[in-house]
């Protein structure tokens, strides 16, 4: 357990709060098939998994500062990237002085992972007319061809998860949308720019089952009973 001072911004001035740990060496990051679909759908290249042990306690109130944390550990700023302007990766940690730079603020979002079952996109399959799957198969409803935010959107599918003023779009409620695995279903849908999207729905929804479990760890709750989710 890593142990130190307080700073007055409420992180810890001890630089290793976090590990990293190796890359998985089995899941759906590892799988030949999932690899397949997200270069197909050009997210491979768009993305990168990383995985941290925390070596302090963590506290649900104070999600500041773990985030903070974070980023000012050593860790972080030897493995974590990110996108630049310019598409290509860089560290946090390193070139411009960001090695001598520390984070003392942050915003972020609570992204809910409340819903532990496929059973959450089973209103793709009965959305009323006009449908969004064909009734008894797997095959996406195409629509004519328009432009949102950069994406195409061809099927119905990409017109609930992107047009607003589309009769599709309010088979998920604003609460539904932010949860976890529907973000985890719907970037594998966009994709990046050269994304070669699918003609079926079941595809989509085996990698994020496969991604979902990689990403989140569900465990009972003492209190009620069912699974909940941790990451």
């Amino acid at each position: 357990m890593a142990s130190g001072t307080t700073a007055a911004d409420g992180s810890s001035s001890v630089p290793n709060q976090f590990v990293k740990l190796p890359d998985p060496t089995s899941g759906a990051f590892t799988e030949s098939d999932v690899r397949s679909y997200l270069k197909k759908w050009d997210l491979a290249a768009n993305a990168q998994v990383y995985r941290f042990r925390y070596t302090k306690p963590f506290h649900k109130m104070d999600p500041e500062g773990f985030l903070k944390d974070f980023f000012n550990s050593d860790a972080a700023k030897e493995h974590f990237q990110v996108m630049g302007a310019k598409g290509e990766w860089k560290g946090i940690g390193g070139g411009d002085g960001a090695a001598g730079k520390k984070c003392v603020k942050v915003a972020h979002e609570i992204v809910p992972c409340s819903s532990v079952s496929m059973g959450f996109f089973d209103k793709l399959y009965d959305a009323e007319e006009p449908a969004i799957v064909r009734e008894g198969t797997e095959f996406l409803m195409k629509c004519v061809d328009d432009v949102v935010d950069g994406f195409p959107v061809a099927d119905a599918l990409r017109e609930c998860l992107l047009k607003e003023e589309s009769e599709h779009f309010e088979v998920f409620t604003p609460e539904e949308r932010g949860e976890f695995v529907f973000r985890v279903m719907q970037h594998c849908c966009l994709g990046g720019a050269m994304c070669q999207f699918e003609d079926h729905m079941d595809t989509y929804l085996d990698v994020t089952k496969r991604l979902y479990k990689a990403l989140v760890a569900a465990k009972k709750d003492k209190t009620t009973g069912p699974e909940e989710p941790e990451r």
